[in-house]
């Protein structure tokens, strides 16, 4: 099932190293509690890219071979057809079928390489000989390339397991110790930290085609917690998704192919806890766009220096320092604005100065918040 990738389990919510997370997260007001989980996240965890497209990789791979394969054709279009198909609706699951067969074609083909050319001259063509080369070759070179990449990571984590890129689930403790995720570990990590946290509150996970993250119910408003600051409420994230959706065209072809076999574009899943712990379905909408919210940008300004605690003083025309914040006008809505949101919309703002500063922020003279379109620019002169 899609959510046991993401979906914690009894034992993660009482891990040792998840409760002592727990208890560094935690503040007294809610609003400096949710921004530090994700403030924690995007400080420690690293996005792991191969584990997210590896197994895509070798999807196709597997898909190619079949197209090479001497058999009829009408059946390389059936095994092709109903791999894309299982692909569409959960790729990920697919994983753990795909990898036996790719693991078959390997020793199949060694084995018949290694009996000569004019043995398997006799059942593939030259064409087909060529083809199931290049695939043998790229397996063999995404496994070299992963071997090599991860070799040094054993000398600081000696528990990590190269395995583990393929895996559809881990548990909550081996996130912390690696310090690498993707959307689901970080969706289950925070869920499990709610959990601990927040006990009486209602938890989510909401999902997107090819993304899920986690959720909070707070003073009958829906918070998403989203590996990135700030937090946002669910209409506003929703509105975030859909513009970078908009903007990439994979996204946007297979979100229509989606939409064309039904399946929701955005479901909204509350945890239950009993026995074990399990989500049931809330509801399921349709992503979109409203119109780019007015900035106060002002008012937003004047609000990041008062919690800087630096007045201004800029002597130059020209800010020293421009800082693009993608989308960020899109988080900041009159309407959707609260103390939660914009608590943490101020601690992003900061921990981009402090990157940019290395840390002392009291270079700072001036800053001028403008906006573009959905972006924000964050203008600042330097002492």
């Amino acid at each position: 099932m899609l959510e046991k990738q993401f979906l914690p389990t009894l034992e993660d919510v009482k891990n040792n190293e998840l409760k002592n997370l727990s208890r560094r997260v935690k503040e007294r007001s809610v609003k400096e509690t949710l921004t530090n989980i994700i403030d924690w996240q995007e400080r420690n965890l690293q996005y792991w890219i191969d584990r997210a497209d590896m197994f895509i990789l070798l999807y196709f791979l597997f898909i190619i071979s079949v197209y090479l394969l001497p058999i009829p054709s009408n059946i390389k279009i059936v095994f092709i057809f109903a791999f894309i198909i299982l692909a569409l609706f959960d790729i990920a699951s697919a994983l753990s079928y795909i990898l036996p067969l790719v693991g078959f074609l390997i020793v199949f083909f060694t084995v018949l390489f290694s009996v000569g050319f004019p043995v398997a001259n006799k059942t593939f063509t030259i064409y087909q000989l060529v083809g199931l080369s290049i695939v043998f070759g790229s397996i063999i070179s995404l496994i070299v390339y992963l071997l090599f990449k991860y070799r040094n990571i054993k000398s600081f984590q000696p528990e990590f397991k190269l395995g583990d890129t393929f895996k559809l689930s881990l548990s909550v403790d081996k996130i912390i110790k690696y310090r690498l995720a993707i959307c689901r570990d970080y969706a289950k990590l925070t869920a499990a930290l709610l959990l601990n946290l927040y006990p009486k509150s209602k938890i989510y996970f909401v999902t997107i085609p090819f993304h899920v993250a986690a959720a909070i119910k707070i003073n009958e408003k829906i918070y998403v917690l989203d590996q990135r600051l700030p937090v946002l409420t669910l209409k506003k994230w929703m509105e975030f998704w859909n513009e970078r959706m908009s903007k990439n065209i994979l996204f946007k072809f297979l979100s229509w192919i989606l939409r064309v076999i039904k399946k929701g574009e955005l479901t909204l899943y509350e945890i239950i806890i009993d026995q074990n712990i399990k989500i049931e379905k809330i509801e399921s909408k349709k992503l979109y766009v409203t119109n780019i919210p007015k900035i106060e940008t002002d008012k937003l300004t004047d609000k990041l220096m008062n919690n800087l605690n630096i007045k201004q003083t800029e002597r130059k025309s020209k800010a020293d320092l421009e800082i693009f914040l993608e989308n960020f006008a899109l988080c900041y809505d009159k309407d959707e604005i609260d103390e939660i949101i914009e608590f943490s919309l101020i601690k992003a703002i900061k921990n981009k100065l402090k990157n940019e500063l290395c840390g002392n922020l009291s270079k700072i003279s001036k800053i001028k918040i403008t906006q573009d379109k959905r972006d924000l620019i964050l203008n600042v002169w330097i002492k």
